[in-house]
């Protein structure tokens, strides 16, 4: 296990078992998805996240196209669809803010993320180790090749 400390954060993780695991993922929640915001997200792959945030999910060994999951709500402000959504690590959230708050988010322009213990719900190939949680919110992203949330499921 190797140690780091991202800003209110210090965890402890396993990069190349977190690598393993996505790799051996078939795909990103949004492409399993047959939901509008989902299309709309899994079609604009690889997804502008603040070059920050993507030092973070390389640091532990995450695989920027395998999200968990990600939920859109409408985005008046922008015509298009505000995103959060979070990704696995193998590894434990030692210290730092357990939820989000005031003082413990990372924050660059709207888009926030941060650190917690445990998963969301099972993944199989998480299953049996330790696991914790990278989570964003506000990543806006406008409509994208002809999705709108008319779009119907296929």
């Amino acid at each position: 296990m190797l140690s780091l400390t991202f800003g209110h954060w210090r965890v402890t993780f396993d990069r190349e078992a977190t690598r393993r695991a996505h790799t051996a993922m078939p795909a990103g929640g949004a492409d399993r998805c047959r939901c509008a915001d989902c299309k709309n997200f899994a079609a604009q792959k690889p997804v502008a996240y603040p070059i920050d945030f993507l030092d973070v999910l390389a640091r532990l060994g995450i695989e920027p196209t395998r999200e968990i999951e990600v939920c859109g709500v409408p985005d008046e402000d922008s015509n298009g669809v505000k995103y959060y959504g979070w990704f696995y690590f193998v590894g434990t959230v030692v210290s730092g803010p357990g939820s989000p708050s005031p003082w413990g988010r990372e924050i660059t322009g709207d888009f926030i993320w941060y650190l917690e213990n445990g998963p969301a719900f099972a993944v199989e190939q998480f299953n049996g180790l330790p696991v914790s949680q990278v989570l964003f919110f506000n990543l806006r992203l406008k409509w994208a090749r002809g999705y709108s949330v008319s779009t119907p499921p296929v």
